[in-house]
């Protein structure tokens, strides 16, 4: 299953709310009556999900209908805009990249990269002659809003599926349960 986030600084502008998507039934029809109490009806005789009918498992969390009318129509300009925006980002960093000790991240050439919020690059501090911490500093002071994601400070990225609240069994069932395992390729 994947999620995709729709809030305001996405890919996919709309507001708030979100897409999912799922390869088998079970799952979506647990995600669906989390989520939606009054659409557990509309599922087969024989799932398991239809006695949930009015009542649900979960917190209503619906995105709003006009959430999902503007997420329809973002849709159907997202292939032109994520390589107008990867084009941009690929003259940016061939430029950036020039500069002693910066690069980009590698990609696999089966993989086709997608920029939203932020652009990552890496610094090797010593090719660089400036450390992490210095280069963030410099960049500040000129105005750019940089940041060490990944470098272990305040700022840095945390894994969700880390997260206590994807991890630890809550009283009275498992609906916030997602994850039990840890995810080796996510891991640092």
């Amino acid at each position: 299953m994947s999620g995709f986030s729709l809030q305001a600084s996405k890919p996919v502008p709309a507001i708030e709310g979100g897409i999912a998507m799922y390869k088998n039934r079970a799952d979506y029809e647990r995600a669906v009556t989390y989520g939606n109490y009054d659409l557990p009806m509309t599922f087969p005789d024989d799932s398991p999900y239809r006695k949930y009918q009015g009542t649900a498992l979960g917190s209503k969390l619906r995105m709003h209908p006009m959430s999902a009318i503007l997420a329809k129509n973002q849709l159907k300009h997202l292939v032109e805009r994520n390589a107008t925006i990867v084009a941009q980002t690929r003259r940016l960093n061939d430029r950036l990249t020039q500069l002693p000790g910066l690069s980009a991240p590698y990609l696999r050439p089966d993989v086709k990269r997608v920029h939203y919020n932020n652009n990552l690059l890496l610094l090797d501090a010593a090719k660089a002659g400036m450390s992490r911490r210095a280069c963030i500093k410099a960049l500040r002071a000129e105005g750019v809003a940089a940041s060490g994601a990944f470098s272990g400070s305040d700022e840095a990225w945390h894994l969700l599926h880390n997260y206590v609240v994807f991890r630890e069994p809550r009283q009275g069932g498992d609906c916030f349960v997602l994850i039990s395992r840890r995810c080796p390729v996510a891991s640092p």
